[in-house]
This record gives C-alpha cells, structure tokens and sequence, in this order.
C-alpha cells in the first residue's frame, strides 16, 4: 500500500474507510500473507500457555514426580516397567493423575484412565486441547531410563508436544482462513454488484483477507482467557457462541470495506483546489 504500513494495517482495518478504499484500489497481492503472520501470534497463545502449564509442573514438584517415576525398559521397540499395570504418576499438589503406565495392551487412549499422558509398550500418547499427539518406540533396540532420565524426557515434551501442536494448528488455520477469504469475497462481490462499487474482484479479496484478520486478532484476545491476574483472581471474559460473533464481524468488516469503496482513493487536499475568482464589482 501507498499510504500505509504493514504494521498499521490492524489497527486502520478496524475503523477507517480511507484505508479501505487505497487497499482495495491502489494495493497489490491477496493478502494471505498478512493472515500467516497474524495467525503465527493467535494461534501461539494456547501452546504457549500448554507449555507453561506444564513446565510449571515439573519445576514445582520435580523431586515428588521423579520419586514416582519406575524404571523403564525398552528392547526392540517394546517399553516394559516392573510395576503392575496400570501404574499412575500423580500431580502431588491436587492427587491428580498426570501420566498413565499401561503396558498390558488393555488401553489405546489416555482419556480411557483419564489422564493427560499415556505410555503404552508401544509408545506414548498425550491427550491436549489442541488434539492427540502421539510417538513410538520403533528403532530403539535397548534402552534404560531412570527415573531422572524420565524427567529429563518429560521436560522435553513439555516443550515439543506444545510446539508441534502449534505448527500444525497454524498450517490448517491458515489454509482454513484462506478458504473463509474466498467465501468472504464472494458476499463482498455479490455488494459490490449491487451498488456499483467500481472495484476488482482481486481488490475485494484483499478487503475479505484483511476483514478476517480483524477477527484473528480479536480471537487471540479471547484465547487469552481464561487468565489468572494477581490481586483479582481468574478473569473469563469469553461471550457464548463466540463463533457466530466471528461469523457476523468477518461478513460485517468485509462488507464495510467494499462499500469504503464507494469513493475512489485518496482525498484531495484543499490546498490544491484552484482558488475562485471573484468577479469585479
């Protein structure tokens, strides 16, 4: 754009017609990148959180954790514990169970033990909000894990579960936003259509990428919460059927910049304007 900078493109798309109107005139591109660079934000606010959750964990009650951990072997690709399964590590503050031993073959899923994690002989499953992850055994030939091997495995998985759920939440969003861009400026076109907005089609894609990016920010704020702030306790400000709000501003931002374009681009500066003359009395 002429006008304006990429970096002032989320604040302007809120509000301002005369952004709207050079982004869909004067500018070049669909805007798919600026989705990609708002989603790789939005969508870290969750695995971030994950990871933060659980790193919080181990660092607190490392020591009860490892004191839990049995001894673990594994030869060619199969894991195997001494203990009898299923055998439960638990989260010493709340007694809740966190990692689940099954080494019978009797449990698939971690929800069926309800725990987050589950080790199986094959493999470990871990059970996020973000969906499943899962890793398997196979090429390891022999291998013996302590207890303080186990945490140190743990930590790493605290990291690593978060960060492939994040890289794969942001591929499918963003190819899922681009496919709502495509719908978006179909409604922007049918507007357009009817009140003859002089504008091409490649201008009201631009518009429906920027009107959805409006929404991806909005929606980061909202995965914020629940949040914890010291002095006022867990705040939640997330309204019900938080979808069709999204659903209602995206179409709403998308037909507000089409319609800016009633208006061609840029004002004219009163300065320029040719001075009147006054006729002679």
């Amino acid at each position: 754009m002429k006008r304006y900078k990429l970096w002032q493109a989320p604040v302007f798309a809120f509000f301002s017609t005369q952004f709207y109107r050079e982004l869909g005139q004067n500018s070049k591109g669909v805007c798919f990148v600026y989705l990609f660079v708002l989603l790789s934000f939005a969508t870290a606010i969750i695995p971030l959180k994950e990871c933060a959750h659980f790193r919080s964990i181990l660092m607190m009650h490392g020591r009860d954790l490892i004191e839990q951990m049995p001894t673990i072997q594994i030869e060619s690709g199969k894991l195997s514990i001494k203990e009898s399964s299923p055998f439960f590590i638990s989260d010493p503050e709340t007694g809740n169970n966190l990692i689940a031993f099954d080494t019978s073959g009797q449990t698939n899923v971690p929800s069926e033990l309800e725990v987050p994690m589950l080790i199986t002989s094959d493999g470990i499953l871990a059970r996020t909000p973000r969906g499943d992850f899962q890793t398997k055994f196979n090429g390891i030939q022999h291998l013996q894990i302590s207890a303080k091997d186990m945490m140190n495995i743990l930590s790493l998985f605290a990291f690593l579960i978060p960060f492939v759920h994040y890289v794969i939440e942001l591929l499918s969003a963003w190819a899922g936003h681009i496919a709502q861009a495509l719908i978006l400026s179909l409604v922007g076109l049918l507007l357009a259509r009817s009140i003859s907005v002089d504008i091409k089609y490649e201008g009201i894609l631009r518009i429906a990428a920027v009107a959805l990016g409006n929404v991806i920010l909005l929606d980061g704020i909202m995965e914020l919460f629940p949040l914890y702030i010291p002095g006022l306790g867990l705040m939640d400000i997330t309204p019900p059927n938080w979808f069709l709000y999204k659903l209602v501003l995206a179409i709403g931002f998308t037909l507000f910049g089409v319609g800016a374009n009633l208006s061609s681009a840029g004002f004219k500066s009163v300065s320029d304007e040719p001075e009147s003359v006054l006729p002679e009395s």
